[in-house]
């Protein structure tokens, strides 16, 4: 009958990194990608009201977040759902979840931010003429 409330809300990095990966997309439609420079990796622990992602952000004005439901919390990696609320006395399966939402956070945030945007090539009248130093006989040399 208890037995869910037993278990890891996050049960293994695969399901912390998916909640993040969540969490990062929907905070990149509410604030663009300015609120990642926001995020002090050194202080983030993700069962810490005031060093979690939502409470950093909130310290920066973000104050939205903090009509953010249960279920998109949970969904999103900010939380552990109702177990947020044991701050002192987490049990081992809820401090473990915790660490591992953090440290997926961590990760998924210490990594640089890949541009949409790909490059496009310039048009060969563009580039002006490339010498390979061939001559033109299909045969290259490497001068060194």
């Amino acid at each position: 009958m208890f037995e869910h409330l037993c278990s890891d809300p996050v049960p293994d990095m695969q399901t912390a990194i998916s909640r993040v990966q969540s969490g990062i997309r929907h905070l990149d439609e509410l604030y663009g990608r300015e609120w990642r420079a926001k995020i002090n990796l050194s202080w983030l622990d993700i069962s810490s009201p005031r060093n979690c992602i939502l409470g950093q952000l909130m310290r920066h004005g973000h104050l939205a977040l903090l009509f953010t439901d249960v279920s998109t919390g949970v969904a999103c990696g900010f939380s552990c759902g109702l177990w947020d609320l044991l701050f002192f006395c987490q049990p081992p399966w809820v401090s473990r979840s915790f660490d591992r939402l953090t440290e997926a956070w961590k990760l998924a945030l210490s990594e640089p931010v890949v541009s949409d945007s790909r490059p496009v090539p310039a048009r060969p009248s563009q580039r002006g003429n490339i010498d390979r130093n061939d001559s033109g006989r299909g045969t290259y040399s490497c001068a060194g």
